[in-house]
């Protein structure tokens, strides 16, 4: 009976730390793909902070240069 008993807390106890570690493990991929999302929107920003950035920029310039041009005609 005490031998059953053994078996019985021993596999309870495998089958909770299996289920502890297959949490932990359900986790760490959860914040894993929570940081590729997030390094994901942050290249999509910066691209599009900057493209719009060069975009003003850009314009500005060929804004002065046209003054600047038609100023020396």
């Amino acid at each position: 009976m005490t031998v059953i008993k053994r078996m019985v807390i021993i596999q309870t106890m495998k089958n909770k730390m299996s289920l502890f570690y297959g949490e932990k493990c359900m986790e760490a991929l959860f914040y894993c793909l929570y940081i590729k999302m997030l390094h994901g929107l942050l290249r999509v920003y910066s691209f599009l902070y900057s493209f719009l950035y060069f975009c003003i920029f850009l314009k500005t310039t060929m804004e002065k240069w046209n003054k600047i041009c038609k100023g020396t005609k």
